[in-house]
């Protein structure tokens, strides 16, 4: 465009040159009116203030920043303006013409927030000095945070501009560089744009995390691929936490970025995090059950892959409660339902530990998990239940899938026992209603009486001693303070 407007008004014969309203007879005279028309837009430009701008930029806020990138992006001239004004100049060879309208242009530069921006390419390009009183270090700061403004609204041709008139196109703002911020908004323009400008493709954020990292994260598969394909980015670069792209992904359920990661791009599918949990652990942990069937079914990740904890991704799904997984894991890809971690807890010791009902009741009822399966400690899910006072998972065990409410653990206690020594007394009531043998020694020879008193639970020994009438003359000499205790109240 740049040469096509050139030629219409260099030519001798042109419309231009015939025309007494243009009088224009050669190169130097359209250079002239370029730089004219250029220096007179930037003054109008600068001439305009913002509704409820701050005079002061020091109080700025995001809103205004934005609002200004809002402002530059309105007025898609300045890209052309800030490339080639200086051009133009250079070829009017001190057109006093132009060396007016340049003074006149630094004299409205002068208290104007447009001097914040312009200041630096001014005395680069238009060889004009602007009075550092002005700058207080502020100019810099206020075009890096408009270059990161215009980052997050997708701006690219503001970003231009920006670098272009001295943003740093490295500046942070929180721990991101704009190259950071764009990829993860999936601006593959404004990335393209930034790696031109030199920007650092390998740089990461506060939390160790890389363009790549966020463009994952957010599912921008095609900046992914061009991250990687294109700009040769590292595929396998850890965050702090040594998650991959491929982590980052999979954690947010985006099967596509997962899929071309893994069977384009050739990203590891078993890389482990600093928990030593790989992408399909993440899937699981989340509920995108799309994703980890794919991950299993068609790009060949371990099903039984374990993390620091010997947690798998069955174990790590009915943590969380993911019904539709837990099925799937078991019943379509064949996960191990009895599988045990590093505590032997298996996925039902989990589902009951954070009291998920219905999780529980797939395990048993559905997919036949033990429901006497017992940990390192001896422990059943019931006695995981009672321990953290989830009534309602206990009455489930006990009343409705028959889990055997005296099972002892390797100290000899049962599930009374554990909810006496924790203080839950509605379970305690549930556990006795059902049943619950209330004389049964542990290894120690205590009671859920004796444990209730020694923990100091006075509502427990209270109902144990006179609701429920226990036959105090059992308790052990050995144990008479706890009767002590019983007998006071």
């Amino acid at each position: 465009m740049h040469q096509t407007v050139l030629t219409f008004f260099a030519q001798t014969d042109g419309t231009a040159a015939k025309s007494a309203k243009f009088n224009i007879s050669n190169v130097k005279d359209a250079h002239v009116r370029l730089s004219v028309i250029c220096i007179r837009y930037l003054m109008l430009c600068a001439g305009k203030s913002l509704h409820n701008e701050p005079r002061n930029i020091e109080s700025w806020e995001t809103v205004n920043f934005e609002a200004y990138a809002r402002h530059i992006n309105e007025r898609p001239f300045l890209n052309y303006i800030i490339s080639h004004l200086n051009h133009h100049i250079d070829s009017c060879r001190q057109d006093a013409t132009v060396s007016r309208c340049v003074s006149q242009l630094a004299s409205r530069l002068i208290g104007n927030t447009a001097f914040f921006l312009l200041e630096s390419w001014v005395d680069a390009h238009l060889n004009i000095s602007l009075p550092a009183h002005e700058l207080n270090g502020s100019a810099e700061n206020f075009r890096n945070q408009i270059l990161h403004a215009a980052t997050r609204m997708r701006f690219s041709r503001v970003v231009e501009v920006l670098l272009r008139v001295g943003a740093q196109v490295e500046a942070r703002l929180h721990g991101k560089t704009p190259l950071i911020v764009s990829a993860g908004r999936g601006d593959d323009i404004t990335v393209r744009l930034l790696i031109d400008w030199v920007a650092d493709k390998e740089a990461k954020d506060t939390d160790g995390r890389t363009a790549l990292h966020h463009a994952a994260s957010n599912g921008h598969h095609s900046t992914v691929d061009m991250l990687v394909e294109t700009l040769g980015v590292n595929k396998e670069a850890k965050d702090s936490n040594k998650w991959t792209a491929l982590h980052h992904a999979a954690s947010n359920g985006h099967d596509s970025t997962v899929r071309m990661l893994v069977k384009t791009l050739r990203a590891d599918n078993e890389a482990k995090d600093t928990r030593a949990k790989t992408a399909l652990h993440h899937a699981a942990s989340n509920g995108h059950e799309s994703t980890v069937r794919m991950l299993v079914e068609t790009l060949g990740t371990n099903k039984e892959a374990e993390d620091t904890d010997e947690n798998t991704a069955l174990h790590h799904a009915a943590l969380n409660g993911h019904h539709s997984t837990v099925c799937m894991l078991v019943e379509t890809l064949g996960a191990n339902k009895e599988a045990k971690d590093s505590e032997e807890w298996t996925a039902l010791h989990h589902a009951a530990s954070n009291g998920h009902d219905s999780m529980v009741q797939l395990l048993v009822n559905i997919l036949g998990v033990n429901k006497e399966a017992t940990d390192s400690n001896g422990k059943t899910a019931l006695h995981l239940a009672a321990l953290h006072g989830y009534d309602s998972t206990a009455q489930l065990l006990v009343k409705t899938l028959g889990a055997n409410k005296e099972a002892k653990d390797n100290s000899g206690r049962t599930a009374l026992h554990l909810a006496a020594a924790k203080g839950h007394e509605s379970m305690v009531r549930l556990l006795v209603t059902f049943g619950a043998n209330r004389q049964v020694q542990d290894n120690r020879k205590d009671t859920a009486l004796h444990l209730a008193a020694q923990f100091g639970h006075e509502r427990i020994v209270r109902l144990l001693v006179n609701s429920f009438h226990v036959n105090t003359k059992a308790v052990n000499e050995e144990r008479e303070n706890a009767l002590n205790v019983a007998r006071k109240l």
